[in-house]
């Protein structure tokens, strides 16, 4: 039964040091000084054997004065984010295929990234527009540096994509679609225009190589008929883009609209 007692005080002065570390949270602007203490928690397991344990909340003396405050663990956390960007390529959303992407500054000049896809419309008349695929993306600034906007700018990269796809107008036409995915991959190039404090346009283009399978297929008494499979393959531009981007992260913002070349 003791022991249930002391484990009962061990929370209670856990989640006394939970509540403290809210209040610096809270009163850090303003508050002379704050004194993490150290606790002590004894018990005894016989008469004659006691012992005493220590456990240590916080640690040292922080001196909070009316100019220093003390950023909440919330706000730590938001600060050590990598620099990120979350983007949508406007000209899929132009042709009905909702898309978000993410990117990460992984260093000074280079950039990772990853996009989705995806579009499932169809009606009882054969009218299918089915789409969904990825890309993966590394890519490495050129020119002039921009350390509030490490996105901004000229890039080279190289990139690797997936695509499924279904497509038929309607009852009366054939319809094509890909035999599982169909493959691409290049070397690409974005220019990242900033256009407001949080937020750039990217103008890209890849150029690669894509192949893959499709199948042919043609509407009889209310089913899709197969026709053929057929390989194909292409060499030359394969992804284009013109995407919102919304960039954030510590320090990170333009100076001003058009930013530096």
């Amino acid at each position: 039964m003791k022991h249930r007692v002391d484990i009962f005080r061990l929370i209670l002065l856990l989640l006394y040091a939970c509540l403290t570390s809210v209040s610096h949270c809270a009163h850090a602007s303003g508050v002379p000084e704050v004194r993490e203490d150290t606790v002590f928690v004894h018990y005894q397991t016989t008469a004659d054997s006691p012992r005493i344990h220590t456990y240590i909340i916080g640690g040292g003396v922080n001196s909070l004065t009316r100019n220093q405050t003390q950023p909440c663990d919330c706000e730590n956390f938001i600060n050590n984010l990598p620099t990120t960007a979350i983007y949508t390529n406007m000209l899929y959303d132009a042709l009905l295929v909702p898309n978000i992407g993410i990117k990460f500054a992984i260093a000074d000049r280079l950039t990772v990234g990853a996009d989705w896809m995806y579009a499932w419309w169809n009606d009882s008349r054969h009218h299918y527009y089915r789409i969904y695929g990825g890309d993966l993306d590394v890519k490495w600034r050129i020119g002039a540096l921009r350390p509030n906007d490490p996105f901004a700018g000229h890039h080279i990269g190289l990139y690797a994509s997936l695509t499924y796809f279904d497509l038929q107008r309607g009852i009366d036409y054939k319809g094509v679609m890909s035999a599982k995915y169909n493959y691409a991959a290049g070397i690409s190039y974005t220019y990242s225009l900033p256009i407001a404090r949080h937020f750039n346009i990217d103008f890209s283009i890849g150029l690669g190589y894509m192949w893959g399978k499709i199948k042919r297929h043609t509407p009889i008494d209310d089913h899709d008929v197969w026709l053929s499979t057929e390989r194909r393959s292409w060499l030359g531009p394969t992804r284009a883009g013109i995407s919102l981007v919304w960039v954030f992260g510590k320090d990170i913002y333009n100076i001003k609209k058009g930013g530096s070349r």
